[in-house]
């Protein structure tokens, strides 16, 4: 983005962070990703810092703010699968969804941040 947007320009990101080291245990839940794929808050502000970009202003999603995020995605599954029980894909949806939801509960609530940030180029 950086070689895109005009020199004094703005560049907002939405970037995951770990407010924690992951477990293990998470990691693989998440497909096998490795915790190099994510920086901490400051982290992501630092890497941006040193591809040249100025730092002004940052959000970071709450708890309540991923709860919200997480439940809506899960009830509108479930929900779905409630109205619609001649859906095909529905038991593939429905086992999905609530390892997803056992996962969240487990580990990523606590483990996994979002952030907006805004930088200026």
């Amino acid at each position: 983005m950086k070689r895109i947007v005009r020199k004094n320009g703005y560049i907002l990101i939405g970037e995951g962070y770990w407010k924690q080291p992951p477990s293990n245990e998470y990691l693989q839940a998440l497909g096998g990703t490795e915790e190099s794929k994510l920086k901490s808050h400051a982290g992501n502000v630092n890497v941006a810092e040193e591809l040249g970009l100025v730092p002004l202003w940052s959000y970071v999603a709450s708890e309540d703010d991923w709860d919200d995020y997480e439940w809506l995605y899960s009830s509108s599954i479930e929900n779905h699968c409630h109205e619609n029980p001649d859906d095909s894909d529905c038991n593939a949806m429905l086992e999905r969804i609530r390892t997803w939801r056992r996962t969240y509960l487990q580990w990523g609530r606590g483990t996994l941040g979002f952030g907006f940030y805004l930088f200026r180029n």
